[in-house]
């Protein structure tokens, strides 16, 4: 079935539910017109769900993206054989308080510069983020990932827009204090009722001479089946690639569950995840789970590995230092 199709029925069923509910609690007294303006809102969020599917309903993959450098004229950094690296999930600078829609612009600015403190206490070199805005009507309009790249001492910075129409645009970022080439935005083929997912692909140029490939994925929390899929799409483009590798980002999977995708991921492109069997390390606390990973080529290694529990969103921060050698990448 064509996935327009699946999302104009699913703005229709939205549109009549508004209706419905209109009619059934505004006949109430007045204790009930409260709860039709919370549902309302919330039919509303689907319905602009379903329109901006519409728009991105032809999957945008491969796309080549534009990368922004802070100071002009900086290139490369010289920093000997280890880079240090954060990954995050930031929730759209909502930190873990209720919907972004519900925020001042004063909260998610600070939300925001809570993360880019955070990224300069740990010194990171390189930031890899997911669900973050460009200017959308739903977070007050910032350009979140250029927020916090301006707020860092990190010079370059991607983003891709996997979600993108009708004032909603966001998806995943990398920031980096080494200079990032050949970005590309792959995002996947639809899966409704969620919103589009994808990964930001760059490379990033080490030492004058080094270039390491670098991943911000996220990948759909509602089904397995979807995330098996898009993991399969993104281990696809990767096979073709012959740079040292660090896949980063939210997987919304653990490596304890049955047909583990985060395994899938690491088998197939031969990675390394630092400690995969352990049950303490958790990144989504509301769960109780690991769902966000770095993951490292064979021919580099971890030096360190933490997770930051620092409440700058719904997940912790993993930032890990990695070592290379030269030789072997």
């Amino acid at each position: 079935m064509d996935n327009r199709f699946l999302y104009i029925v699913a703005f229709y069923i939205s549109f009549l539910l508004v209706i419905v509910l209109s009619f059934f609690l505004l006949s109430f007294s007045t204790i009930t017109t409260s709860l039709f303006w919370f549902f309302f809102f919330g039919v509303v969020l689907i319905s602009m769900y379903s329109l901006t599917q519409l728009t991105t309903a032809e999957s945008k993959k491969g796309v080549i993206i534009n990368v922004t450098n802070k100071r002009k004229g900086s290139s490369v950094i010289r920093m000997g054989n280890t880079l240090k690296i954060m990954t995050l999930n930031i929730a759209h600078g909502r930190n873990d308080s209720p919907h972004q829609i519900f925020q001042s612009k004063e909260h998610i600015q600070k939300q925001l510069s809570a993360i880019a403190d955070l990224v300069r206490k740990h010194q990171s070199t390189i930031v890899t983020l997911q669900e973050t805005d460009n200017p959308t009507f739903w977070s007050n309009y910032i350009d979140q990932t250029a927020s916090i790249a301006q707020d860092t001492a990190l010079d370059w910075h991607v983003h891709s827009d996997h979600v993108d129409g009708l004032g909603v645009h966001y998806g995943t970022s990398i920031i980096s204090r080494f200079k990032l080439t050949d970005a590309v935005s792959h995002t996947f083929t639809p899966s409704p009722p969620t919103f589009a997912k994808g990964f930001t692909l760059t490379s990033a140029v080490l030492n004058n001479e080094q270039i390491i490939d670098i991943v911000s994925l996220q990948l759909d929390f509602s089904k397995k089946s979807i995330r098996h899929r898009q993991i399969s799409e993104m281990i696809t483009v990767l096979k073709s690639r012959n740079n040292p590798l660090i896949v980063t980002g939210d997987f919304n999977n653990d490596w304890h569950t049955k047909n583990s995708i985060v395994q899938k991921c690491t088998s197939a492109l031969q990675l390394k995840a630092f400690n995969p069997h352990s049950k303490i390390i958790l990144t989504f606390p509301t769960l109780g789970k690991r769902l966000d990973w770095i993951l490292i080529s064979q021919g580099l290694s971890f030096e360190s590995y933490e997770t930051l529990t620092d409440v700058v969103s719904d997940h912790y921060a993993v930032i890990a230092s990695i070592t290379f050698d030269p030789k072997k990448t």
